[in-house]
């Protein structure tokens, strides 16, 4: 049984023109401290043809919330079925991270289907807030969250970045990797992280939107190279 759904929208042409998805890395990536005490589920509605039986066998089992890493454009309506679908057949919390509603959190809460919104980083935000359900008590006071609460919205104090290089190893087996590892000139890729943020500033980016921490950071290039070596090891490429 599930404690936490996770779920990845179907992004449009991003998805029509790779011969296979990039692998669900914002979703991933933000689980990497939670799947220590939490029992986490997967599923990329991009490659999952079947989703919603999925989706209604995991919310069956009463888990604690769902969640979806949203970016803006055609991801949103994706991520707006999927959430509706998700309260007709439930009542458990919806919660959107990632850039759009990061950018953009009032307009993402005042659809009913959305309780709450993580603004900025994730990984040590879910955590926090996954032991909240946990225990039945409210969300006030978790930094990086907005969420509803009797008719209100409670805007929750923002979250210092996290620490790359404290960041524990990439739980790639949430995903089945060898659906995501595409070819290139008789060699294999798989997408990997080992920095955030960018030193442009354009001025339509996220990056440079003043919502919250995104100058560049990069990891320490030892860090880097293990988590070259963890994708080869755990992706198989």
């Amino acid at each position: 049984m599930a404690e936490a759904i996770l779920v990845y929208p179907y992004l449009g042409d991003m998805d029509i023109i790779r011969s296979r998805p990039n692998v669900p890395l914002p979703l991933i990536q933000a689980a990497c401290k939670l799947v220590a005490d939490c029992r986490v589920v997967l599923l990329d509605a991009r490659i999952e043809k079947n989703w919603r039986e999925k989706l209604e066998r995991e919310l069956a089992e009463g888990p604690l919330y769902v969640a979806l890493s949203v970016i803006s454009g055609t991801p949103v309506a994706s991520a707006l079925e999927i959430s509706r679908f998700v309260k007709k057949r439930s009542n458990v919390p919806v919660v959107w991270g990632g850039h759009h509603p990061t950018l953009c959190p009032e307009v993402t809460l005042s659809d009913p289907s959305v309780d709450v919104v993580v603004i900025g980083e994730g990984e040590e935000t879910l955590p926090e807030m996954t032991d909240r359900y946990k225990s039945g008590r409210s969300l006030d006071g978790v930094q990086g969250i907005w969420f509803k609460k009797n008719g209100r919205v409670v805007k929750n104090a923002p979250r210092p970045p996290v620490d790359l290089d404290s960041l524990p190893p990439t739980p790639y087996h949430l995903v089945d990797t060898n659906r995501y590892v595409y070819g290139y000139r008789r060699n294999r890729y798989i997408n990997i992280e080992t920095s955030r943020g960018c030193h442009n500033h354009c001025s339509y980016c996220y990056h440079t939107s003043g919502k919250g921490p995104h100058h560049f950071r990069a990891m320490d290039p030892d860090q880097a190279v293990l988590r070259v070596l963890k994708a080869v090891r755990d992706c198989r490429v």
